[in-house]
């Protein structure tokens, strides 16, 4: 996926209305050099009093000047908005089609980076650079052209002023895009830590760290604050070049002006006429000295954007309905990354199929790209005979149920919880999966039952609770294949019987990983997962059988 162009669609309409604001500003600047120049040149003849209407006007255009910034500022604000909306919305997409591996492989906190430090980075870019850059140019080169109307000599003198201050801040930029990459590599350190410790917090606590990841932490925050300074001297130096040139320009022009009426060439009313002009360019000045800093900014953000929305799977748009109420799954010659090695499977519709071995051997990963959230470096995954990668994401889990330990709960109420799978679940559905695992149990203790609100992964509910809220969002709406990861970490006697009792009348397609006797008596077939290989292992008939079977895994994996 590219990156959406800045000036598409709607973005194209506001940056018309840019250019009428910056004619609007052009033309404010004429009107208002006009009426200073003839209240000044007929004061001495006149008086005042006689141009009452003129001053008038003049109030009228600086309030019309004002307000056109302030027009300005909102549109740019919208411009650079509705970008940034456009973006994050794609991010998100990207997001949403990476697999386990790829988001194992990113620290939160860049990815967190992603979202708000990169998107408001290019908010700013497009608002304060393309927007505001745009209106900054035409309003300054009428306003140049403008002023030549009066003073052709100042006009140059002020272009050679604008270009010596703007050749300055150049030279003093050269070092910055260095100290606003190494500020943001310190940043996006200490963003992940902090992410990190968010998350696991109570682990800190539970062992008594805090002070060790104090240190740390005042660690990474000084390299922040160092480098965030050192970004700041340079871009602040470009600041005093800008603001030196826009009070510089107005004094030159002052005083060029004044010898020039002094050996009278030009009238009083024409110099008063070039400052009241040249005076509005010092709000463009100032904002063209950020444009560089906002430049450097929005590169560094662009590239990381570009590098993250390259990557990803694409899953079709199509619906592909998948029918029947058991389905099969199939693995040729698959493997991911040393941890699957080649593995062929076939697991026939409406069978239920035991996965065992040590840990570590690669149990989760079969189950993961069986799932399709690991996608495989080589072979093919194949469900109800149609290619894995033909599937929308919306039609395969519809069609799978998944059950994990790395599967949380999110934050918000138990009814999102358990039907965040299948959204379209009956309430005839719900409550049957409710009652399968006692779930209608533990609703009823709570005064607002599917209502009651979760914590992040349903941190104010027991393990036990948080496992049969799990159970229910996998299995609610009978979807034809179940793959249950970590059924052996269920530790609740009642709980353990109920999946059990789930699973033997359950009339769809079972994978599950366990090395409990009673579970692998269940199974039609058992394969077994260590190193990476999958080998297939007879089934236990009986639980006597099942335990015959461990032990002998337990002697085959015992180091010699």
């Amino acid at each position: 996926m590219n990156m959406p162009r800045v000036l598409s669609g709607r973005r194209r309409r506001i940056l018309t209305r840019l250019v009428a604001i910056a004619l609007g500003q052009a033309a404010a600047a004429l009107g208002l050099g006009w009426l200073v120049r003839g209240i000044v040149d007929s004061e001495a003849s006149t008086g005042l009093r006689r141009h009452g209407l003129a001053l008038g006007i003049a109030l009228l255009l600086v309030i019309a000047v004002g307000l056109l910034r302030r027009w300005e500022r909102v549109e740019s604000e919208r411009m650079a908005q509705s970008y940034v909306h456009r973006l994050r919305r794609a991010l998100f997409e990207r997001l949403c089609r990476s697999d386990v591996g790829e988001l194992q492989r990113v620290h939160r906190g860049a990815l967190l980076l992603r979202f708000i430090g990169d998107l408001a980075s290019i908010g700013d870019w497009v608002s304060a650079g393309v927007a505001r850059l745009s209106v900054t140019a035409i309003a300054a080169g009428l306003t140049l052209v403008i002023l030549a109307v009066y003073d052709l000599r100042a006009t140059a003198l002020v272009a050679i002023l604008l270009a010596v201050g703007l050749g300055t801040a150049v030279i003093l930029a050269r070092g910055l895009n260095a100290a606003m990459a190494h500020a943001r590599r310190r940043r996006a350190r200490l963003a992940a830590n902090l992410a990190e410790k968010a998350q696991g917090f109570h682990v800190v606590n539970a062992f008594a760290q805090g002070r060790r990841e104090g240190r740390r932490l005042k660690r990474q925050s000084a390299a922040v604050k160092s480098a965030m300074i050192d970004r700041a001297r340079r871009a602040g130096a470009i600041d005093a070049v800008a603001d030196a040139t826009a009070a510089l320009v107005i004094v030159a022009v002052l005083a060029f002006g004044a010898l020039e009426h002094a050996a009278g060439l030009v009238s009083a009313g024409a110099v008063a006429a070039c400052v009241a002009i040249v005076a509005q360019l010092a709000g463009p000045i100032r904002d063209m000295a950020h444009v560089y800093e906002r430049w450097c900014s929005y590169r560094l953000s662009r590239d990381k954007i570009r590098a993250f929305l390259a990557g990803g799977s694409r899953r079709p748009r199509k619906r592909a309905d998948i029918g029947g109420a058991a389905a099969s799954l199939e693995l040729r010659d698959v493997s991911v990354n040393g941890r699957l090695l080649a593995a062929s499977l076939d697991v026939r519709a409406g069978s239920r199929v035991a996965v065992w071995g040590p840990s570590g051997g690669g149990k989760t990963t079969l189950l993961a790209v069986l799932g399709g959230l690991l996608r495989p470096d080589a072979g093919s995954v194949r469900i109800a005979d149609r290619d894995l990668d033909g599937l929308s994401a919306s039609d395969l889990h519809q069609v799978v149920g998944l059950y994990g330990a790395d599967l949380s709960l999110l934050r918000g109420t138990v009814l999102r919880n358990l039907r965040y799978r299948s959204s379209r679940a009956t309430p005839a559905d719900l409550d049957l999966a409710c009652r399968q695992f006692g779930v209608d149990e533990l609703l009823a203790r709570r005064p607002d039952g599917l209502r009651a609100r979760l914590t992040d992964h349903g941190g104010n509910l027991s393990l036990g609770e948080r496992q049969r809220l799990a159970l229910v969002r996998a299995w609610v709406g009978r979807p034809p294949i179940l793959l249950l990861d970590d059924l052996d970490a269920i530790a609740d006697a009642l709980l353990r019987a109920q999946v059990r009792t789930a699973i033997a009348a359950y009339p769809g397609t079972v994978v599950m990983v366990t090395q409990q006797s009673d579970l692998l008596a269940l199974a039609d077939n058992a394969w077994r997962v260590a190193r990476g290989e999958l080998t297939h292992t007879r089934p236990a008939a009986r639980a006597d059988d099942a335990e015959m079977l461990i032990a002998q895994a337990v002697t085959e994996v015992r180091p010699s």
